[in-house]
């Protein structure tokens, strides 16, 4: 399997030279399921509140330039709205560690060639899996539309949670959300830009924090 380190200045480069290109895209039709009349009296949520831990695979691909990388990531909820990611090779060297709250991030460590794909996958973890800042929402079609540092979070289906984040040519999809203790938490999230651009992060172990409830094999929830 290629190593993440010298693809990580392309990808960025990639992902960078493309944005304006989804520009073009963003009056598309979101995807997302609307929400049933039994279900909107319900309080949207989107990450666990409480402590967490979970362990997955970070996959980018990038078809322009035939473009795989693949690496393991930690991730933990702190149970105060933010959430800490750590990247690593398979050989076990930390590619970059960084802490996401209120939609932005900040970085602990990252080795040169992974700092330049930081601010895609920075934004993947702050809008996925840490608490936002405060939301502005109104119904939009039968969603719920939440305004949030310039992003748009959608919320949708029975339960009502995150499923999309529209904003700056790359849209984050959040999907498979499993029950974590009395919580729920998307085991994937997927970043797509243009011309076929994925970035994803698919959990495969996950557990609440000192002993609050565990849940690897839930069912997954629609």
């Amino acid at each position: 399997m290629p190593g993440p380190l010298p693809a990580s200045p392309c990808l960025a480069r990639a992902l960078a030279g493309a944005a304006l290109i989804a520009v073009l895209c963003g009056g598309c039709t979101p995807r997302v399921d609307e929400v049933p009349e039994s279900a909107r009296g319900q309080t949207p949520r989107s990450a666990p509140n409480a402590p967490w831990q979970a362990k997955g695979r970070l996959e980018v691909n990038v078809p322009i330039t035939g473009m795989r990388i693949s690496c393991t990531v930690i991730l933990r909820g702190m149970g105060d709205g933010s959430t800490r990611a750590v990247f690593l090779s398979d050989e076990g060297i930390t590619l970059a560690d960084i802490t996401a709250a209120a939609g932005t991030y900040t970085v602990t460590k990252s080795l040169p060639a992974f700092s330049e794909a930081l601010p895609r996958l920075g934004r993947l973890v702050a809008q996925a899996y840490a608490a936002p800042t405060t939301e502005v929402r109104s119904w939009d079609d039968g969603r719920l539309v939440a305004l949030a540092d310039g992003e748009s979070r959608w919320y949708g289906g029975d339960p009502l949670l995150l499923r999309l984040v529209r904003g700056q040519g790359f849209d984050i999809y959040l999907e498979d959300y499993r029950q974590l203790g009395g919580e729920l938490l998307p085991w994937e999230v997927r970043g797509e830009g243009p011309l076929g651009i994925t970035v994803r992060i698919r959990l495969q172990e996950a557990r609440a924090a000192k002993g609050a409830g565990a849940a690897l094999s839930a069912p997954d929830v629609r």
